[in-house]
């Protein structure tokens, strides 16, 4: 169990009288959409399940409401056209725009770009004009000056996006940029731009039905201008584990440009679930209450037995590998939103605690030297 020696540098931030526009986001959701705008926090969408667990067998809600936060108050001050989440969140170079990026409600995939600025003091959150040309969900966003970067996820149902492809927010600018490394599909994959580089890192394999799916231990940095794909070495922890790079939150902070990574599932658990769903789909129907046992003792744990990441990491861009900055439990969730500021304000927003079950908790993380 990893602790944080340096308690002063995480605290919880309570909301003063919240009751949200809809109810049941109260439990907290993962696979939200969030950003740090000045002293303004700014989340909203996701899911969760509000009435009956997922062990159960109940259904996933989706979130459509937006709310600004400030000073332990939030304020709703926007709503997509029909709830969302597991779209991306990308923060502008001078911290001065956010823009939520795309997302899915488990039965249609979207394409819409949402950018939420300040204006008059007041947040404001708009469709811009230039979408993509198909839904997407689950992957990397990033962004150089006013061109957006997608890298993974997925491009239609059940088929994973395996290019990197930008969009000119300004012009509308469509281009396939370069196919991912093997030409291979990554869920959920790290995704940031640095130094004229996307680095991409980990994410899932989904399964193509001859196999399981499995987390990607591989790293690479794609050149914008030759689009040569470089490999990095392998995203490992301090104890030479696997940093899967599977319900990663990351986030580059404005001005300063430092990358940071949270939270994550288990490889090694997360892999052996995974399986499990493989074999329960191929197997006979005499065996499946055997496997639906399985699955439910799988969802009963308790959130310690899943051994999400308790890290805060950041990227070192002289070696390009990731440092460990500081670990707490707080910071041990997946599909959690990682917010970043000026001056090394950070925001954890959510995120599951165990799968099916969300936190309603958002963390402040000092990161200042």
């Amino acid at each position: 169990m990893h602790e944080n020696k340096d308690q002063s540098r995480i605290r919880k931030i309570t909301l003063e009288g919240f009751v949200p526009f809809e109810e049941g986001y109260e439990k907290g959701t993962s696979g939200a959409y969030g950003g740090l705008l000045g002293d303004r926090l700014i989340m909203g969408g996701g899911c969760n399940f509000p009435g009956v667990s997922n062990v159960d067998g109940g259904k996933k809600q989706y979130y459509s409401s937006f709310y600004a936060v400030r000073d332990g108050k939030a304020v709703r001050i926007a709503q997509m056209p029909s709830p969302r989440g597991y779209g991306a969140s990308v923060v502008d170079e001078s911290g001065e725009k956010l823009f939520f990026i795309g997302g899915t409600d488990d039965h249609l995939l979207y394409p819409a770009v949402f950018e939420v600025r300040i204006e008059d003091g007041e947040p404001v959150m708009e469709r811009i004009e230039h979408g993509l040309p198909f839904g997407w969900a689950e992957g990397g966003a990033a962004l150089d000056g006013h061109v957006l970067y997608l890298a993974g996820g997925w491009e239609e149902k059940g088929k994973p996006l395996t290019d990197v492809v930008s969009l000119d927010l300004l012009s509308g600018a469509f281009e396939r940029v370069a196919t991912l490394p093997g030409g291979e599909g990554r869920i959920q994959p790290g995704v940031f731009i640095s130094g004229g580089k996307l680095y991409l890192f980990g994410g899932n394999n989904p399964s193509d039905g001859t196999r399981p799916s499995k987390i990607h231990d591989t790293a690479y940095a794609l050149d914008l201008k030759t689009r040569e794909w470089k490999g990095l070495p392998e995203p490992r922890l301090a104890d030479g584990s696997l940093m899967p790079f599977v319900g990663t939150a990351v986030s580059k902070a404005p001005l300063s440009g430092e990358v940071y990574a949270a939270g994550g599932v288990n490889a090694e658990i997360f892999n052996a679930a995974v399986l499990r769903e493989y074999h329960q789909g191929k197997a006979p129907e005499s065996e499946k209450p055997r496997y639906a046992e399985l699955r439910r003792e799988y969802l009963t744990h308790a959130p310690s037995w899943y051994r999400f990441s308790p890290l805060l990491m950041r990227f070192n861009l002289e070696t390009e590998t990731w440092e460990e900055l500081l670990s707490d439990p707080a910071i041990a969730t997946a599909g959690a939103v990682l917010a970043t500021g000026t001056k090394g304000r950070l925001c954890l927003i959510g995120g599951e605690l165990k799968p099916g079950i969300r936190t309603p908790d958002i963390w402040a993380i000092d990161t200042a030297k």
